[in-house]
């Protein structure tokens, strides 16, 4: 303890360099993204923490070749690589990651040969589901397709599931995969199913809701699984991201100082709990027994 409070009291020299690599069709400049911008911001306040700089974003598109990639990150003096999730899936497959230490900031359902820092998604919507019935609601319902349930590793949907055995019969909604995007489509949907909250990962949810004649909150609840800067006012889940950034930072330095590079034997998922707002999408309702 006191030879790490001398460490700390140094100044920090700043001779190796992490980098934020994104393999996209899509460039995301992640101070700018919603959904990314404090995932960002808690990484690079980490890395000015322990010395690191992390002032370089990689991004890159399918036409980039691997091979390109690797001498601009050795050549800029890159040890460690904080990666997100591909857009679409498979970009960069050969990418040689033997050089590097390696996190990902993701919890893809077939992502997982690296360690990862990321929302502890089953946990989260536990807690969200515990919420929503204290609030009086009895028929939540998911809205959401297969794209989504890969990002959360599938954890939404089975604590769903989990939690639905304790219920009524009448209240279990399956899993609504098919999300119709037509206001006639949506309202096939809640008159066949009824739900009284939606849960959805979809930040035009109550606008499309209104287009097919539905008041939220009155006529029915949204919530959110990832709340961000373009949903101030849902409710739903909070998925701490400045702390998923600043954990993903930490675990590349301790691989960096293990001496630890490329692919683990046995790879490390970093699950960060969240919390749950309620907000202006959610309201009290009467209660009635389960």
């Amino acid at each position: 303890m006191l030879m790490s409070h001398l460490g700390m009291a140094k100044p920090k020299r700043k001779s190796l360099n992490l980098a934020w690599v994104q393999y996209s069709k899509i460039t995301f400049n992640p101070e700018k993204t919603f959904w990314l911008e404090k995932i960002w911001a808690g990484a690079q306040e980490r890395a000015e923490e322990l010395g690191f700089n992390l002032d370089v974003v990689i991004k890159n598109n399918a036409e980039a070749s691997p091979e390109r990639l690797s001498t601009i990150l050795l050549s800029r003096g890159i040890v460690g690589l904080l990666e997100l999730h591909s857009f679409p899936t498979g970009l960069f497959t050969e990418f040689d990651r033997s050089p590097f230490a390696v996190c990902r900031i993701n919890n893809s359902a077939q992502d997982f040969a690296f360690d990862r820092s990321g929302p502890h998604h089953f946990h989260n919507t536990g807690h969200l589901i515990k919420e929503l019935l204290a609030l009086g609601y009895q028929r939540p319902a998911i809205l959401f397709g297969v794209f989504i349930d890969e990002l959360t590793s599938k954890s939404v949907v089975s604590r769903l599931v989990y939690e639905q055995l304790c219920w009524k019969p009448a209240n279990r909604i399956p899993w609504l995969v098919d999300d119709p995007y037509s206001p006639e489509g949506l309202r096939a949907l809640m008159k066949k199913w009824r739900p009284d909250v939606i849960i959805c990962c979809d930040n035009n949810m109550t606008q499309r809701l209104k287009k097919a004649g539905f008041d939220v909150p009155k006529d029915i609840g949204v919530s959110h699984i990832n709340l961000a800067s373009d949903v101030p006012d849902w409710g739903g889940i909070d998925q701490n991201h400045q702390l998923i950034g600043a954990e993903a930072v930490d675990v590349l330095v301790r691989q960096i100082n293990r001496g630890e590079r490329g692919e683990p034997k046995h790879p490390k998922d970093l699950l960060i709990t969240g919390a749950i707002q309620q907000e202006k999408t959610l309201t009290k309702q009467s209660r009635v027994s389960r």
